[in-house]
């Protein structure tokens, strides 16, 4: 792992993300431009300990943009961040591999949850579904109004807004 120059994010291997995904062998989803896997990092603290952190790791596929415009991507959604959106943690460019490491939300996608594809089969509260609507409004003036560089998200749908831990939801700043 190093640090891309101008950049708070870190650079992976493919070599680090193919472990850390184990060969991606746990598909959470995919989108228009790849399929997103479930990965461990693993990273050694001072003292020897080890700390690991669930992440997403989304296998881009299909584009057709030069490594520069990728990477003048990946730091104007490196410097967002908002409550309500999916941070952006890391990222991969070794040749044709390009991947993003987005934080892990444990809960699925609003989908799964509102149609009982999540493993409680539970339906959310209009109190809830009221919390998920406003939080994904306030991503969104976040991405049109509040980031320096202003962001147009336009895919947003169930599939694409995602439920933490505490069920607030998140949205990509791109769709998964």
């Amino acid at each position: 792992m190093s640090s891309e120059k101008g950049s708070s994010l870190a650079v992976y291997s493919y070599g680090d993300l193919c472990a850390a995904t184990k060969n991606f062998s746990e598909r959470l989803g995919s989108g228009r431009f790849g399929s997103v896997y479930c990965g461990v990092l693993k990273q050694k603290r001072k003292g020897g300990s080890t700390m690991t952190t669930q992440v997403a790791v989304k296998k881009l596929e299909g584009l057709r943009q030069g490594n520069k415009q990728f990477q003048t991507e990946v730091s104007t959604l490196g410097h967002i961040h908002h409550v309500n959106l999916i941070r952006l943690l890391r990222f991969c460019s070794a040749g044709d591999q390009k991947m993003l490491v987005y934080e892990y939300m444990p809960n699925g996608s609003l989908d799964g949850y509102l149609f009982g594809r999540d493993s409680s089969g539970s339906c959310p509260s209009w109190r809830e579904r009221y919390e998920i609507m406003l939080g994904v409004a306030r991503g969104l003036v976040y991405l049109h109004d509040g980031c320096r560089e202003r962001i147009i998200h336009c895919d947003i749908k169930p599939e694409n807004i995602l439920l933490d831990a505490g069920m607030p939801q998140r949205s990509p700043t791109s769709g998964w």
